[in-house]
């Protein structure tokens, strides 16, 4: 397959190499050796880019080698690199630098992957996240692992074992780097680096979203990526729910085993029936990019269109670009056990102004934005 440059405006790979060529010390226009003594070796279909410096055994490599693709994505902070790691030894750190503003690597962010264990390896961010992911080869000789990091304009980085079931560590904001280069590197000084089937990927072109590295709203230049924080705050209630207008909970993001999804904290709502204690509780959870119940907070959505267990996507009002995402009308009924702003069988019937009588049921919408830093 060798290297294949992209070269029409509007394609999303920029360039993707499996380095399956006849060795050479020389690597070919589309790279640059910043750091390092670099070559192609091994034969179609099986070659690699290697990392070595010297013939000493024991001394075969450079420490903080650096070799950059010269090709610019088509954005600036907008890319995704994958490439495979080959043959690592114990104790052996790789990057992935991204967003740099020349082939020199100067400025961007970078991934570290560092193998600290049979099959482990821990992911580190630049902007200072980390997390420990497990892989394992699917092939009993396989020794290839697959990595993946990607950077997005509006400060999101993160950084992955591709095929691992494993948290991995990404940022919602604090990434800088606003170049359109991007390379690889090492700091093996004894033992160098093998790599393989490179592939770099703008985020997006004039017309297209390439690559989705984070849960977003909206689509090319009227898009937000979604923080890790969110705030929830139930607004424009109406009649039996009016106690609720208002009302905010955060949402946090969590892994939920893949699933990842944003949880609320739990929102308790009293009731306003004179000398009642009672009350309910809300929860929900967002789920990239539509809103759910949580199980166990259920007891006064009974009334909502689509039922408790049904999926809410946002309505035509909300917005990405400033995060306004709205969700409704929902319904505050007369229901059994529900004691939110009244109980569900009001003995004195306490009136709301303007209203004589508690109405048997109430709308309210729901809005999640950004939290405040």
């Amino acid at each position: 397959m060798g290297d294949r440059r992209c070269c029409c405006v509007g394609e999303c790979i920029v360039l993707d190499d499996d380095f399956d060529r006849a060795p050479s010390t020389s690597l070919g226009s589309n790279w640059h050796e910043e750091a390092g003594d670099w070559e192609t070796i091994g034969y179609p279909p099986n070659g690699w880019l290697h990392e070595k410096a010297g013939t000493t055994p024991g001394e075969e490599g450079t420490a903080d080698a650096k070799v950059m693709c010269t090709l610019p994505t088509i954005r600036g902070g907008e890319l995704q690199v994958q490439v495979s790691i080959v043959d690592p030894v114990i104790g052996d750190v790789f990057y992935i630098y991204l967003g740099c503003t020349t082939y020199h690597g100067a400025g961007g962010e970078w991934v570290r992957f560092t193998y600290t264990d049979t099959d482990e390896w821990l992911v580190e961010l630049s902007t200072g996240e980390s997390k420990t992911q497990m892989f394992h080869p699917p092939d009993p000789l396989s020794t290839t692992t697959p990595v993946v990091a990607c950077l997005d304009s509006d400060g999101f980085l993160m950084g992955a074992i591709a095929s691992s079931g494993d948290e991995y560590p990404w940022n919602d904001g604090d990434a800088t780097a606003e170049g359109r280069y991007a390379g690889l590197g090492h700091d093996n000084a004894d033992t160098g680096a093998t790599f393989d089937d490179f592939v770099l990927t703008s985020l997006r072109t004039t017309t297209e979203d390439c690559v989705n590295c984070f849960c977003h709203c909206g689509s090319l230049s009227a898009r937000n990526n979604i923080q890790k924080t969110l705030l929830l705050t139930i607004c424009d209630a109406t009649d039996r729910a009016l106690c609720l207008n208002t009302l905010s909970v955060n949402l946090t993001w969590e892994w939920n085993s893949g699933v990842q999804r944003w949880v609320s904290e739990v929102l308790r709502v009293y009731s306003q029936t004179d000398g009642s204690s009672a009350y309910s509780e809300f929860k929900w959870y967002l789920g990239c990019i539509s809103l759910n119940w949580f199980p166990g907070y259920k007891d006064c959505c009974q009334g909502n269109d689509g039922g408790c267990d049904g999926v809410h996507h946002p309505i035509a009002t909300s917005e990405c670009t400033a995060l306004k995402l709205r969700f409704g009308p929902f319904v505050l009924s007369v229901v059994e056990g529900c004691y939110a702003c009244w109980d569900e069988n009001d003995p004195d019937m306490a009136a709301i102004p303007p209203a004589a009588y508690p109405p048997q049921a109430g709308e309210y919408y729901i809005e999640i934005t950004e939290a405040a830093p």
